[in-house]
C-alpha cells in the first residue's frame, strides 16, 4: 500500500458576516481495501483504517471487490453500490429488491450503472469519466 498524506493551504477571505472557515479536514481514499477490513488482517493500516472510519472529522472514501467484511452501517453512513448481477448478493449489500426490480440484466450490467444508498434512499446513478 502506498499512504501519503497532502495538505492544501490556501487563503481564505471572509467577512464578519460569513461564518469563519472550517478546520482542515482528513480525506481518507482507499482503493483495494478488502485486506485492510479482514479481520484478521495483520497489516499496520487495518487498525489506522478502523479508526479513521470511527472518526468524525475524517472522511473514507474506499473501494473493495467483495463486501463479505465490511460491516453495514458501521462503515459506510453513504454509499455507492455497483451491482453485481447477482441478485442475492445484490440485495446483501443493500439494493432494494424494488429498485432492481425496475431494470432488466441489461440495464443492471451497464458501465458505471450503481446505485447511491444514503440515509435510508436509494437511488440509481450513473458514474462517468470525462476523457481527458
Amino acid at each position: 500500500f502506498v499512504t501519503s498524506t497532502v495538505r492544501h493551504h490556501r487563503r481564505v477571505r471572509f467577512s464578519s458576516e460569513s461564518p469563519p472557515p472550517v478546520s482542515p479536514h482528513l480525506l481518507w481514499l482507499v482503493d483495494d481495501a478488502d485486506t485492510l477490513f479482514d479481520p484478521f488482517g495483520t497489516d499496520p493500516l487495518c487498525a489506522r483504517l478502523k479508526d479513521a472510519l470511527g472518526d468524525h472529522d475524517v472522511t473514507v472514501v474506499f473501494a473493495v471487490e467483495t463486501s463479505k467484511h465490511i460491516r453495514i452501517p458501521e462503515h459506510c453512513g453513504t454509499r455507492i453500490v455497483f451491482p453485481t448481477g447477482e441478485r442475492t448478493v445484490d440485495l446483501m449489500d443493500g439494493i432494494p429488491a424494488g429498485l432492481l426490480s425496475q431494470c432488466g440484466p441489461d440495464d443492471i450490467m451497464t458501465a458505471g450503472r450503481a446505485v447511491l444508498l444514503r440515509e435510508g434512499n436509494a437511488l440509481w446513478i450513473q458514474c462517468a469519466m470525462a476523457k481527458i
